[in-house]
């Protein structure tokens, strides 16, 4: 099992860190203590993110926890899926582009299933965070993690829209 401290240690920048995460294919630890070493290993590579001095830093901690819940919330997806809800959930303005095929492809109550699952671990996820100290690594988790709710609520709403 692969650690996501690890990973962020060796490739450093957001954008190296979520090429190898994809390559996990969602085998990688996620507990609560990779959740937090991560915390401990962004503040460490981006300290002026820790006193907010640093507005890229704080939103580079915001990408990286965006990455992994990605990665950890379709790791039981097929292939097509992966792409296409790694592409929405990184910009919800792909909605409207994506989810339309999915629904034609899939069937409306299978891509409905699917969006109440991710949900679902969305929510779950968010309870695991509510349990970190507070700090800064609590607030990157949190703020990260928020996006989240508005993009599966207007993915869940597109899906109803649609004929299927």
């Amino acid at each position: 099992m692969n650690k996501i401290a690890d990973i962020l240690n060796e490739r450093i920048t957001p954008e190296g860190f979520r090429e190898a995460l994809v390559k996990l294919n969602g085998d990688f630890d996620f507990s609560i203590d990779s959740m937090i070493s991560l915390g401990e290993v962004y503040c460490k590579l981006y300290p002026d993110s820790v006193d907010h001095s640093d507005s890229a830093q704080v939103q580079a901690g915001y990408k990286i926890v965006r990455f992994v819940i990605i990665e950890h919330i379709i790791k039981d997806l097929d292939d097509e899926l992966k792409k296409a809800f790694r592409e929405i959930l990184l910009s919800a303005n792909a909605i409207s582009q994506i989810i339309p095929g999915l629904v034609k492809s899939r069937g409306k109550e299978k891509l409905l299933s699917i969006a109440n699952s991710l949900d679902k671990r969305i929510k779950e996820l968010k309870e695991t965070v509510d349990t970190i100290s507070n700090g800064v690594i609590k607030e990157r988790w949190t703020g990260g993690i928020s996006v989240f709710y508005n993009t599966i609520y207007i993915i869940k709403k597109t899906i109803e829209k649609l004929e299927g």
